[in-house]
């Protein structure tokens, strides 16, 4: 049997100031609502784990990058074989 009352519980909580992309620097953010959250513009979210064959960074190391659409769009643009496009 639980056995169970409401009680108000005060935390800390991480809060987004700005997302700004690691490419060109600038910010990801299109308006913030009334009521504290943010609207972002179109951009790639990549994270990568590495594991224990990665010849160049460590095991265990992770990345995350945003970057904006503009930026992605450029980047891809160096691509040996483009993104297939799925619609």
């Amino acid at each position: 049997m639980i056995i169970s009352h409401k009680e108000i519980v005060k935390r800390e909580e991480s809060v987004v100031d700005d997302v700004v992309c690691n490419c060109c620097g600038n910010s990801l953010i299109h308006k913030k609502t009334s009521d504290g959250h943010i609207i972002c513009k179109e951009y790639i979210r990549i994270e990568k784990l590495f594991g224990y064959y990665a010849e160049v960074f460590e095991d265990g190391e992770r990345h995350t990058v945003h970057i904006c659409e503009e930026c992605y769009a450029k980047w891809i643009a160096t691509f040996k074989h483009s993104p297939k496009q799925i619609r």
